[in-house]
């Protein structure tokens, strides 16, 4: 920086630098007072659908057959029950 200082010609490079130095003591300062994060968990298991009879509710995960009215994955294109289009 003291080289640069001293040059005439170049008063760009001088506002560079300091505006490169600002920069990374302002994100220095938003870093520090951040609060940590939490340590790494485990991944949850997913969970099985219900073994009971009912049909489970219509959820984002699930969606019902448009031919028998059966619970299938939202994006199946075909149910694996009866085999009818979506």
């Amino acid at each position: 920086m003291p080289i640069a200082a001293a040059n005439e010609g170049s008063g760009g490079a001088g506002l560079g630098a300091g505006l490169g130095v600002g920069m990374g003591m302002a994100n220095a300062m938003m870093n520090a007072m951040r609060p940590p994060s939490p340590p790494d968990a485990p991944p949850a298991a997913p969970q099985p659908p219900a073994a009971s009879g009912a049909p489970p509710a219509a959820g984002a995960e699930t969606k019902f057959c448009v031919e028998c009215g059966k619970p299938i994955p939202r994006r199946a294109k075909f149910c694996p029950e009866c085999g009818g289009a979506q």
